[in-house]
This record gives structure tokens, sequence and C-alpha cells, in this order.
């Protein structure tokens, strides 16, 4: 079992959390996005095609918080920050 705790800066667009199958327990939000900002979450490996599922998209404009999802990703972990600044995010 691989653990991650891939701290996230605001304004960063998109960050290959995992490369490999996983387990996602949670996502913590730190800090919020701006206005209309989302983070989307991705079961995609970024090598070999660009086949990926949506696991989750999260407002972060309503503050800090822990979501909690425990979930298997099968390719691997990308979020991707959309609309606006996005928020800092663990």
């Amino acid at each position: 079992m691989k653990l991650f705790g891939t701290r996230v800066a605001s304004g960063v667009v998109g960050t290959q959390v995992s490369t490999c199958a996983g387990y996602l327990s949670h996502v913590t939000i730190n800090t919020k996005g701006a206005s209309a900002n989302t983070l989307t979450l991705f079961d995609y490996s970024g090598s070999g095609g660009s086949t990926c599922s949506t696991l989750a998209i999260i407002d972060t404009t309503t503050g800090p918080c822990t979501l909690w999802y425990q979930f298997d990703f099968q390719r691997g972990l990308l979020a991707s920050s959309n609309t606006g600044t996005g928020a800092d995010y663990t």
C-alpha cells in the first residue's frame, strides 16, 4: 500500500499525484479557491493514452475542510484545478 501526502499550493492547475493504482482516503482543502473554483480528481496515469474516469468534482470555495472518499483508483490519480485561482489542498 502506498501512502501519498501531496500538498498542492494554490494556483497550480494540474498535479499527477500518483502514476499507479492506489487508494484515496481523503482530500483536505487547506485554503479555499477563488470564486467558482473546483478541483476534479481523475483516475488517470498520464501515460499510454488519454483514458480517464472522473472520480470527484469538489467545490473548493466553501473553505477549509476534509472530505472523506475511501476508494480505489486503478491507473493513477490526477488532480486538476478549474476556473479561477485554485485552492491549496492536500
